[in-house]
């Protein structure tokens, strides 16, 4: 990848790339559909319910946390906090696998994904108007980086590096 995306055929691979990309998220999303069931809906609301409060306020309050330690500034941490991937399917599986979570259980966590993944891009245009909001009152911008804030810090010159090769 890195050595592509100095290439001549950077954009070609890109434009290649995308088609793979919309492939596996219509199997994605077909998939999740085969996972779902549309009967259970009335068995599980309530742990759907507080499972969907985890993912969507527990999950972005703990990245804000982790990237604002990090020192990263308040744009960043709200694209973290609400861009974070759904990888509970992984997990609920592994559960079921081992009878560690019920069926209910899964279900409610299929439900309280579909709801997220579907309420992820309404949040995620909200970004802008949000930081515009926070500026005007200064909450959180007391970032020691400036303009280029966003940007990862330059390495430490004293700094020895390495390089690993595997097999």
């Amino acid at each position: 990848g890195m050595v592509v995306g100095q290439s001549d055929f950077c954009a070609r691979a890109a434009a290649e790339a995308m088609l793979m990309r919309d492939a596996f998220a219509v199997l994605f999303f077909v998939s999740v559909g085969m996972m779902f069931d549309p009967m259970s809906v009335g068995d599980c609301w309530p742990l759907a319910l507080a499972t969907l409060g985890v993912v969507m306020i527990g999950k972005p309050l703990a990245a804000y946390v982790v990237v604002r330690c990090l020192r990263r500034p308040v744009p960043l941490v709200l694209s973290v906090s609400v861009a974070l991937a759904e990888f509970s399917f992984i997990l609920a599986g592994i559960g079921l696998m081992y009878n560690i979570l019920p069926p209910d259980a899964n279900q409610a966590i299929i439900l309280a994904a579909v709801v997220s993944i579907s309420l992820n891009p309404i949040l995620y245009r909200q970004i802008g108007p949000a930081v515009k909001w926070l500026q005007k009152r200064g909450i959180g911008f007391a970032d020691p980086g400036g303009v280029n804030s966003m940007a990862l810090p330059a390495p430490d010159a004293r700094r020895v590096g390495a390089f690993l090769r595997g097999y």
